[in-house]
């Protein structure tokens, strides 16, 4: 076996990896396409639940994250909407059948639902001049814990379909560099 033959077949192997690669993140951008919504209220561990719609296009991506105080989703208290662009990598080392993805923020925007002055004090959202059920565009500033889009312009997460269902990684508060990607995968969303 010459040293030509073995460089060559490695070549041609390396070839096809990146080419299948990219008809998979291809084909998966394409098949998350579309409008998701979580099966019911998530329990986010502290007594808060909450409930994402996101609507997702081969380029951009939206989401709208409402935070309960109850599981049966009568108290809101916030919305949070964000959107901008997305890029699937490919293949997650980490978790098996997930693939890596980059959020990016273009917008941020949150409205409240509630006007109780302890909830608004306790969340960091006295005194920010935010009017209930008004949406008000973040970006720029952004709101208490919710940062703006220059301090937090991008979100490194995981991204599976299986069995129909759409799974983003698990959620943390912070997710802006690779190192910080979540290891593994959150409540599953289905197809609106």
């Amino acid at each position: 076996m010459t040293k030509h033959f073995v460089f060559s077949t490695l070549l041609g192997l390396l070839i096809i990896f990146a080419i299948t690669g990219c008809f998979s993140v291809k084909s998966l951008n394409q098949q998350v396409n579309g409008k998701w919504t979580s099966l019911s209220a998530e329990n986010l561990g502290n007594g808060t639940f909450g409930y994402r719609t996101f609507d997702l296009t081969p380029e951009k991506w939206e989401i709208h994250f409402t935070l309960y105080l109850d599981e049966a989703r009568t108290t809101p208290v916030f919305t949070f909407r964000g959107n901008g662009s997305y890029k699937i990598e490919g293949p997650s080392t980490v978790v098996p059948g997930a693939s890596n993805a980059v959020f990016y923020f273009s917008k941020k925007y949150v409205t409240l639902h509630t006007d109780n002055a302890d909830l608004l004090k306790n969340f960091g959202f006295a005194g920010l001049g935010l009017q209930k059920n008004v949406e008000k565009d973040i970006s720029e500033k952004g709101a208490s814990f919710l940062p703006s889009v220059q301090a937090y312009g991008q979100e490194y997460d995981l991204l599976q379909l299986k069995d129909g269902q759409l799974y983003f990684g698990m959620r943390s508060n912070d997710m802006s560099t690779p190192d910080k990607r979540p290891t593994k995968l959150f409540y599953p969303l289905k197809r609106r």
